[in-house]
């Protein structure tokens, strides 16, 4: 019989400190669900293989699968990719030397970034954060975390105070 460590057993005290492959088997012909997971990131390996909604960019790759995360590790996170980054003028900004192939200086711009993220088959959520870069550091601020109804409400009042100041 082979017995390895599990990351499970250095970090977590009470916990067996070995782990052993035919424990695993067992589980398995019990029908229980396995209690350790592969984190290679293949569709295949994650515990959660339902759907993903039709915006997050892991569903929409074939070669890719969720991450599996400690927090949370039987529901997939799902992420939408490539959402606008927002221009947010009154903070400061920080110029870098050469870019990557050597041109010039670039002028980093603080930004206000809009995710869309979802656990499972939960409700979306939209996370508002400022990204500020300082003195060569690039500072992450979550600012707001709203539900799709808080997001909706919120792009009406911004809009009808826009056309109120713009009057």
């Amino acid at each position: 019989m082979t017995t390895t460590t599990s990351p499970e057993s250095v970090t977590r005290p009470g916990i067996s400190d070995h782990y052993e492959p035919e424990d695993e088997t067992f589980t398995r012909t019990l029908g229980l669900r396995p209690t350790a997971y592969s984190d290679d990131d293949l569709k295949s390996s994650h515990p959660d293989q339902r759907p993903c909604p039709p915006w997050c960019w892991v569903g929409q790759q074939e070669e890719y699968g969720h991450e599996v995360l400690c927090g949370n590790p039987t529901n997939a996170t799902h992420s939408m990719a490539g959402a606008p980054h927002v221009l947010a003028s009154l903070y400061e900004g920080d110029r870098y030397q050469a870019d990557a192939h050597g041109h010039g200086r670039v002028v980093m711009t603080a930004t206000i970034e809009v995710h869309l993220d979802q656990i499972g088959q939960g409700d979306p959520t939209l996370t508002v954060c400022l990204r500020q870069h300082v003195g060569r550091e690039s500072r992450y601020d979550e600012v707001l975390r709203l539900t799709l109804t808080d997001a909706d409400e919120l792009s009406r009042a911004l809009a009808h105070v826009v056309k109120v100041a713009e009057a």
